[in-house]
């Protein structure tokens, strides 16, 4: 793309991302689970952002510890930026491992169980818990939610996965 060639617009891009990253980070304590995921996802590929991703995890462990309850897709896009940037410590984990667990089972789609299942084990630390109660929800469910793309996911994400 253009931005990648226009050395001046990069660096226009990157102060727009500053600002809007500081902006949020200021901000932080309103944010859902949802928004929190779209920020966190926002600068996963980025260097720095280190305090602002800071706070994300602390948001992230509040919203675990004050009982709020996630949209599975949420907590999937949570995870998965958390391990995209390599910011997933084992206390974040456990929270949001319970929060997975706090789930029906019904509210989950073949996505977002295959997203959770891949954070874990992409990041090296296999839950032997949430990997089953993961296997249990995929068993249940409902046969509306499967396509082609849940199914494959589904199938790479449990073929990836191993506890020791």
């Amino acid at each position: 793309s253009q931005a990648r060639r226009d050395p001046p617009l990069n660096k226009r891009l990157d102060a727009m991302m500053q600002a809007f990253a500081s902006s949020a980070e200021n901000g932080m304590e309103a944010l859902s689970p949802k928004n929190v995921a779209l920020a966190l996802n926002s600068v996963a590929h980025f260097p720095g952002y280190e305090a602002f991703v800071k706070r994300g995890k602390e948001r992230v462990l509040s919203l675990c510890r004050s009982g709020q309850r996630f949209h599975t897709q949420s907590l999937a896009m949570l995870v998965n930026a958390l391990v995209k940037r390599r910011a997933a410590d084992p206390e974040l984990l456990a929270q949001c491992g319970q929060v997975a667990m706090s789930i029906p089972p019904d509210e989950y789609s073949p996505q977002a169980v295959a997203i959770i299942l891949n954070g874990y084990s992409k990041c090296g630390r296999p839950d032997a818990a949430l990997f089953s109660y993961l296997s249990h929800v995929a068993t249940q469910l409902p046969s509306g939610r499967w396509d082609a793309q849940g199914t494959a996911l589904l199938l790479n994400s449990f073929a990836r996965a191993r506890v020791s």
